[in-house]
């Protein structure tokens, strides 16, 4: 038997030469095809970083070998899932408030090693600034409630894999 190659990544596939049979249960496996053994999603490194499979081959006189193979999963960066503004979807802040700080910005990932960068995609009259993984209202923004009490930003977070993947989210800022 020869195997050609034995690392997976969601999507790719394990070439093995002459035909086989899976024995057992492996999560993601959806089909098997003469001498490609096919993967649908079902891995994630995050979960199991290894995966057993038992493989026999067949010639055509009937003989057959079987052997264990582990399965090393490749880690690939998943994209952020959620953006919070302390803890929530709403900040608050004072009027006459310059230079101030809304709250702390956190991003949900599965990859939780990763560090995230911020940056507003929508800004509306530029009343508001990141520095570092915060929201702080411009040196310029000079908040009045009885002209606007609420304004809506988009905040974008991208993380640090390769490739960056980033997720965009909404948050409404309350002027007291």
């Amino acid at each position: 038997m020869i195997l050609t190659r034995i690392i997976l990544t969601s999507g790719c596939s394990v070439y093995l030469f002459f035909g086989f049979h899976i024995f057992g249960d492996i999560s993601g496996v959806k089909t098997i095809c003469s001498s490609v053994l096919r993967v649908s999603g079902g891995l994630n490194s995050e979960e199991s970083a290894n995966e057993d499979i038992i493989v026999r081959v067949t010639d055509n006189n009937g003989l057959f070998h079987t052997q264990l193979f582990s399965v090393r999963i490749l880690d690939v960066n998943d994209q952020p899932t959620n953006i919070t503004l302390n803890g929530g979807d709403v900040g608050y802040i004072e009027e006459n408030s310059n230079n101030a700080l809304v709250g702390e910005l956190m991003t949900s990932d599965e990859d939780v090693t990763q560090s995230h960068a911020y940056r507003l995609i929508k800004n509306e009259g530029s009343k508001f600034r990141i520095k570092d993984n915060k929201l702080y209202t411009s040196s310029h923004s000079n908040l009045d409630y009885e002209k606007k009490s609420r304004y809506n930003i988009v905040v974008r977070a991208t993380d640090g894999g390769l490739p960056p993947l980033h997720l965009d989210k909404s948050f409404n800022v309350q002027v007291r």
